[in-house]
């Protein structure tokens, strides 16, 4: 059909699942839909039921485990979204050993009657201390994410998740994994880990790229050549964010407010849907 055809829109499909490509599907598809169209719903366990049935991993594989996910939540902080529920359980391995993040729905989940209404169902250990706090001084951004995929090394590396990050506060018994794990991994990649786990969240480490570069990882390719493929195109995206999830829309780049708002449902463009464009900061 011809992108952008009345009641369709264009998904694009990265290297995580089967098949790369842009695929034309109609408004509605939901995430299973868009998988089967793109080759198949991936097939795979948990990054917890894969670590419960093998021996602990060693430096090379958790590089390669996690690269991946780096690339990932690099993105989604590049849109200035952010997954808040890192952990082994939300993290799928394929039958090909690629890693797949999962549940960015969560993001959305509100806790009982909590003023930040970014806070999530929280998984103790992995959820860093501002994900705990209602307080304005305790912003969340990429470092939340930073903290949850590093417990999830951590557990990877011991086979048990770092100590509650609000007990840490009180009385911080966490033995870094410098300590707990010398001679099985370099220095340099457990005292990435180890920065990345500290309770403070100025203190932390905080971009995914500062990660990957105290990792020792390479530069991702992925963002350039996404973007590349944009401006080749002429599109940009936005986001929307409802109870329980977060979607993203393609709509040509220079698009006026309204517009973009026709790409949601055309009656909006229109004027048959009353609409007002108003600043937010």
């Amino acid at each position: 059909g011809t992108p952008g055809s009345a009641g369709t829109k264009l998904f694009c499909v990265s290297g995580s699942v089967r098949t790369e490509g842009v695929y034309e599907v109609p408004f509605g598809a939901t995430l299973r839909d868009l998988l089967e169209m793109a080759g198949g719903v991936p097939e795979g366990r948990t990054l917890r039921a894969v670590l419960r049935e093998s021996s602990r991993p060693g430096e090379a594989s958790l590089k390669a485990l996690v690269a991946p996910l780096l690339d990932a939540l690099e993105s989604l902080h590049a849109a200035e979204c952010y997954h808040r529920d890192v952990a082994p359980d939300n993290i799928l391995v394929l039958d090909t050993g690629a890693p797949v993040l999962l549940d960015f729905g969560a993001a959305r989940r509100i806790i009982g009657d909590m003023t930040q209404a970014v806070t999530v169902i929280l998984k103790p250990g992995y959820a860093p201390l501002e994900q705990y706090a209602d307080d304005a001084s305790l912003r969340q951004g990429p470092w939340t994410d930073v903290y949850a995929l590093a417990a999830s090394v951590h557990f990877a590396i011991l086979g048990r998740t770092p100590p509650t990050s609000v007990g840490r506060l009180m009385s911080d018994n966490f033995v870094p994994l410098a300590q707990a794990a010398a001679g099985r991994y370099s220095p340099r990649f457990l005292e990435a880990i180890d920065r990345a786990l500290r309770v403070r969240p100025e203190e932390r480490t905080q971009t995914i790229g500062d990660l990957r570069a105290e990792l020792g990882l390479g530069a991702s390719a992925a963002p350039r050549l996404r973007q590349a493929c944009y401006d080749l195109l002429g599109l940009t995206t936005f986001f929307t964010v409802g109870s329980d999830e977060v979607r993203a829309w393609m709509i040509p780049q220079g698009s006026t407010a309204m517009q973009a708002a026709g790409a949601i449902h055309s009656d909006l463009e229109h004027g048959f849907i009353r609409a007002e464009v108003v600043a937010y900061e």
